[in-house]
């Protein structure tokens, strides 16, 4: 009987050992690729269409291709973060176009409850640190396998302008994902945010993991090291100026005598 009970508790150990390892993972790195869809018509570049500058092929072009992130986290932090792409986009006259569709180095602080993001405007570094975003997630019975695991649908709409498609791994213990995306009970393995209002869709989607090694500390969970700190109002309202001058720069047009 003892000998029984001996088997069956030793069976059980290495039965739990090998579920701690499939879905108690304490750190992992997940690579993203992320891809944008554009309405040329919606963005003005020094006041002329887009679609109607010698950009349009090249943005065109651009929006074809796959841009690849990594995203290294633990259960209370994470930082994601593009990867280096060589071929970037170019027209015959070597005009490049380099998009970041899920922008840049972004740190999150789930425990605490505030991100650091790296931002670049008017040629300038800006550090973004402000409190997590609040998605009130609405939870789907739509199903589907990413990378051998079962995700679960969740939306959330934001300022009725903004709708976020998030698919998560409820056996993937972590409550974050790419980009500023977090707050579902399983890490997102893929999302899509499309606009009402400017009609441009980006999708990051997971094409691969690794379970990483806490003793090792072969892994880095960074935050963004230049530019001026500012919160999300602040550097709202510095973009909502500019535009602002802009509009009445090309509105009031140029006098001729």
């Amino acid at each position: 009987m003892n000998y029984f009970k001996f088997i069956f508790l030793f069976l059980l150990l290495f039965l739990c050992s090998n579920l701690q390892s499939i879905y108690g993972q304490n750190s992992l790195k997940v690579m993203y690729e992320a891809s944008q869809e554009i309405d040329l018509d919606e963005i003005s570049i020094m006041g002329i269409k887009a679609s109607n500058s010698n950009l349009a092929d090249v943005i065109l072009e651009a929006q074809q291709a796959k841009y690849p992130y990594e995203l290294v986290l633990n259960k209370e932090t994470s930082s994601f973060l593009p990867l280096e792409r060589i071929n970037n986009s170019q027209t015959s006259e070597n005009i490049i176009v380099v998009m970041n569709p899920a922008g840049k180095h972004l740190y999150k602080n789930i425990k605490e409850n505030y991100f650091v993001e790296e931002v670049s405007f008017l040629n300038r570094q800006f550090r973004i640190k402000d409190s997590l975003p609040n998605y009130e997630w609405k939870l789907e019975k739509d199903t589907k396998e990413i990378l051998q695991y079962e995700v679960r649908k969740a939306v959330s709409v934001v300022d009725t302008a903004k709708i976020i498609t998030a698919w998560y791994a409820p056996k993937l213990a972590f409550k974050d994902g790419p980009k500023n995306f977090w707050g579902l009970p399983g890490l997102i393995l893929e999302v899509e945010i499309s606009s009402t209002k400017a009609k441009d869709i980006t999708r990051i989607k997971v094409v691969e993991m690794i379970e990483l090694d806490d003793k090792n500390k072969t892994f880095n969970i960074s935050q963004p090291k230049k530019g001026k700190f500012l919160s999300r109002e602040e550097f709202r309202t510095l973009m909502d100026d500019y535009q602002t001058k802009e509009m009445e720069f090309f509105g009031q047009g140029v006098d001729v005598d």
